[in-house]
This record gives C-alpha cells, structure tokens and sequence, in this order.
C-alpha cells in the first residue's frame, strides 16, 4: 500500500537535457491544452496562455506591511469608538445632544483616513467593509442634529415647557403644541418646494 501523504508519482523531475523529451511521458499531444497546478488549463489547444482573471493570486498586489496593517487597525478601532461616542451622545436632550455633531465629524475623517491608508497599502479583508460601515452609521448619525437645526424654535419650546410641566397634563399640553409647531415648520418646507 503506498503512503497517501507521499507526493504524486508523476512530479517534475530534473531539468532535461538538450535533444531529451521532458518529463516521464513527454509532453502532451499537439491539440491538447497544458494542465496547471491548479488543474485548469493554462494555454488554448492553440497554445495562446489564457488571460488570468482579476483577483487570482498573480495579480493580487504585494502583502500589506505589518506596520501599515497595525496602523489600519488602530485608526479602525478609533474610528469604532467615535461612532460609538457620538451614539450616547446623540441620546442627551436638547440642546446637548448637538455635541455629538464635532464627535461625528471626527469619526468620519478618520473612517475615510483609514479607508484610504487600507486602499494604498493593500490590506484586504474587512477593515474597508467594517470602515465603510461606521462611516455610514457615522454620516446617519447627522440626521437628528441637523433636524435640530431645522426645528430650533419649536425644539427649545418644547424643552422650556416640559422643564416647567409639572403635572402629566401639562406634559401633554406641551407635547401637543410641540407637534402644532413641527407641522407648521414642515408645512412651511413643503410651500418652500415646488
């Protein structure tokens, strides 16, 4: 019984010399395209090589420097706690709340840092989906303050009335004239546009 860990009977042997047919059979009949490591022909039963198509590993690019992968990864986590920085931030009233914006901004200019630094030095994987994804969350995030901005007047109504609403139907009283004045706001956007 041979050994299965043994390397095939048919491998290359040493070089051949002038005026001797290579290999143990010589080489394939005219006609016949020329098997791979890979087991998929390299060249045409005319003999023309084929195209390689993108992303097989002769054209995959030089592996990253480890100092450069290092570096991805620092900007990725930071970015990572920047987003997630400007979430709990993006939970605190009015007009706290807009203290997340420079958070959000800082998070998206270092998610794109980082995403050009992954591109030029050619590491793969998932730091570019995961930094396209805090950008995108981090972008997301914008939405609630510039609503702010949009509203300002009936947003610091609202926080007016409910600090002095001491009973549940003031609450309310104050909940009602902040959507009055959020319809008249949108109300005045959609006259805007045409």
């Amino acid at each position: 019984m041979s050994n299965p860990y043994a390397p095939p009977e048919d491998r290359p042997q040493d070089a051949p010399t002038p005026g001797e047919r290579p290999g143990p059979a010589g080489p394939p009949p005219p006609g016949l395209p020329v098997p791979t490591a890979g087991g998929t022909p390299d060249r045409s039963p005319q003999g023309v090589p084929y195209e390689r198509r993108r992303g097989t590993t002769a054209q995959q690019g030089p592996a990253p420097h480890p100092t450069d992968a290092r570096r991805v990864a620092v900007l990725t986590r930071t970015t990572a706690l920047l987003v997630l920085l400007s979430l709990v931030a993006g939970l605190l009233p009015f007009p706290y709340h807009l203290c997340a914006v420079p958070v959000i901004l800082g998070a998206i200019g270092v998610g794109l840092t980082a995403l050009v630094r992954a591109t030029r030095s050619h590491v793969r994987g998932t730091p570019r989906a995961v930094l396209a994804l805090l950008i995108a969350v981090a972008a997301l995030g914008l939405a609630r303050p510039a609503l702010t901005a949009l509203t300002w007047q009936a947003e610091s109504e609202y926080a007016r009335c409910q600090e002095g609403a001491l009973t549940v139907q003031a609450k309310q009283q104050c909940q009602t004239a902040y959507e009055e004045a959020l319809d008249e706001r949108s109300g005045q956007f959609t006259r805007q546009t045409p």
